[in-house]
């Protein structure tokens, strides 16, 4: 192919992904990721795909294109900063020797089982949806093109052909119920319908901000009196003991007969918090609660809170009979 710049081009990627919903009566192991295929199975699958992506917004000629022959949970591809993009960016810009930007589909096939980048063997597989993510290099005037097509038609009138379904189920043992073809916008836009439908409008806050990188600080208070305070893709969470919570902590305003059940609630919510951003590869720092937080400013009260003593580990002891034991509310 000809060569189109020097090696001083500008260029930016854009991204996506073959979503595949599987059939809910027919899910393997969900801790088992399913592994990645062959060379002649991930070129397969990527010519199908790139097929597809030409006739759903046309001019990826002119691009480069990188498919992995492997899928990733959810929680994987959507991490802060989007580290899988990039390791699937970092292959393309290896196949550069010259410095010189030269359209072309890569599709990269296991050996011995595993990527050869660390970075791109799947961990796990949580739930009933698979994705097969893929990214289009190019210079830069030309994937903002692309970029705004795919948004434009991707989710809504991207039909995944015969052939590629075909290909997909070729290589990996599913049982799919649907695939489709979806932008990364469409993917996090999609987990912040589901968070803010189920109640976790403020956990998508949260994760937002770490995707996103956004800048400063971010503190986020519940209902239930939990306090999460991210900076970067750190995120501090005070933890009380049922004494701390009841006496010093949010629930030393709550009647006497009310305690446990608020507190029940509290543990719930930083449960279900903690296990949540630490799926989606937040770095989680559980800290001795603070009862001056409140009426702090944002950078203040991370600052007090980067000065707690930090728990980890089964850090509550309680004893019975005499003989300590430890317990794990927070492990």
């Amino acid at each position: 192919m000809a060569e189109i710049r020097p090696p001083s081009f500008e260029w930016r990627r854009c991204s996506g992904a073959l979503t595949i919903e599987l059939a809910l009566d027919r899910l393997d192991d969900p801790g088992i990721p399913t592994p990645p295929v062959s060379r002649e199975a991930a070129a397969a699958i990527a010519s199908r795909l790139a097929a597809d992506l030409a006739g759903i917004v046309g001019g990826i000629e002119r691009a480069g294109m990188v498919i992995p022959g492997a899928l990733y949970d959810q929680t994987e591809l959507l991490r802060p900063g989007f580290p899988l993009l990039q390791a699937l960016e970092d292959v393309f810009r290896g196949t550069l020797g010259t410095g010189q930007f030269i359209p072309q589909l890569i599709a990269l096939g296991a050996e011995a089982g595993g990527f050869p980048i660390a970075a791109l063997n799947p961990q796990r597989r949580s739930g009933p949806l698979l994705l097969l993510p893929f990214i289009l290099v190019g210079l830069e005037d030309h994937i903002a093109a692309l970029s705004h097509a795919l948004e434009d038609r991707l989710l809504q009138s991207g039909k995944v052909s015969p052939d590629a379904r075909a290909a997909v189920l070729q290589a990996f043992p599913l049982q799919a119920r649907n695939m489709s073809y979806a932008t990364v916008a469409d993917l996090c836009a999609l987990l912040q319908v589901q968070l803010e439908h189920s109640g976790f409008g403020e956990l998508w806050r949260l994760l937002e901000h770490a995707l996103f990188q956004r800048p400063g600080v971010n503190w986020v208070t519940l209902a239930s009196g939990n306090s999460f305070l991210i900076s970067g893709s750190e995120v501090y969470v005070p933890f009380y003991t049922f004494d701390d919570w009841a006496q010093i902590g949010p629930g030393r305003d709550r009647e006497a007969n009310g305690l446990a059940a608020g507190y029940g609630e509290w543990v719930r919510c930083y449960r279900q918090y903690v296990m949540t951003l630490t799926a989606y590869g937040l770095s989680v720092r559980i800290q001795l609660g603070d009862p001056e937080l409140d009426g702090l400013d944002p950078d203040t009260a991370l600052a007090r809170m980067q000065a707690r003593p930090a728990l980890a580990g089964d850090y509550l002891v309680r004893r019975d009979r005499g003989r300590p034991d430890r317990s794990a509310w927070a492990s």
